[in-house]
C-alpha cells in the first residue's frame, strides 16, 4: 500500500510498514526494511523534505552494507549524494558519489552527480572530468574512433553530452584535455 496509495497516505503506510520491519524477528520481514527506507526517502524527496529523505538514505546505506546487495548500498550512496546536494551541502555530497564509483565506476548517475558538484565547488571542468574519469573509460577511445568495448564508448559519449550541456564552462577546451588524459592513461 506505501508504494500503490494515494501520494497522502503513501508516508503513514510506509512509516508503518518500516516500524514492523524494524521491530520484527521474522527475517523475511527485515529483509523489506531496505526497500522500504529507499522507498519512503525518494517520498520525502519528492515533497522536498530532504533532511527526513538522507535520514532514510543514510538508514538504508545502513542496512545494505549488512548484506550481499552491493548494487542497493550503491544506489543508497548516489541517493546520500543527490540529497545532499539539494541541500546545499555540496562539499558533503562529494564523498557519497565517490564512494558509490568506486564500487560501480561505470555509474553514469553517480558520474554526472560528482562532475556536478565538483563544477558547482568551483573546479575548471578539465579537472573535473579528470577527477571523475574511472578505470572504465581510461582504455576506451573518445567518440569517432573504434572502440573494442562500445560500453565504454557509451560511458564516454555519455559522459561528453553531459559536460556540454554544462553551463558557463569552455566545453570542447575541457573535452580536449580529457581525450588527452585517456590517451596518456590508457
Amino acid at each position: 500500500l506505501g508504494i500503490a496509495a494515494p501520494p497522502q497516505d503513501r508516508l503513514a503506510w510506509n512509516e508503518k510498514a518500516i516500524a514492523y520491519a524494524e521491530g520484527s524477528v521474522d527475517e523475511r520481514a527485515r529483509g523489506w526494511l531496505g526497500s522500504l527506507l529507499n522507498n519512503t526517502g525518494w517520498t520525502y524527496f519528492e515533497k522536498e523534505n530532504f533532511q527526513d529523505a538522507l535520514a532514510l538514505f543514510e538508514k538504508t546505506q545502513v542496512f545494505y552494507e549488512n548484506t550481499d546487495r552491493e548494487d542497493m548500498e550503491n544506489i543508497a550512496w548516489w541517493s546520500i549524494g543527490r540529497t545532499l546536494r539539494m541541500l546545499g551541502r555540496l562539499g558533503d555530497c562529494v564523498e557519497p558519489f565517490r564512494r558509490a564509483l568506486g564500487r560501480s565506476p561505470d555509474n553514469l548517475f553517480c558520474l554526472q552527480g560528482l562532475a556536478s558538484a565538483l563544477s558547482e565547488l568551483g573546479q575548471h571542468l578539465a579537472h573535473v572530468i579528470r577527477e571523475i574519469v574511472p578505470d572504465i573509460l581510461v582504455d576506451a577511445q573518445p567518440p569517432g574512433h573504434m572502440c573494442p568495448d562500445p560500453h565504454k564508448c557509451d560511458v564516454w559519449s555519455d559522459l561528453v553530452v553531459f559536460v556540454r550541456e554544462s553551463p558557463g564552462q569552455d566545453h570542447d577546451h575541457a573535452i580536449g584535455n580529457a581525450r588527452l588524459d585517456l590517451v596518456v592513461i590508457g
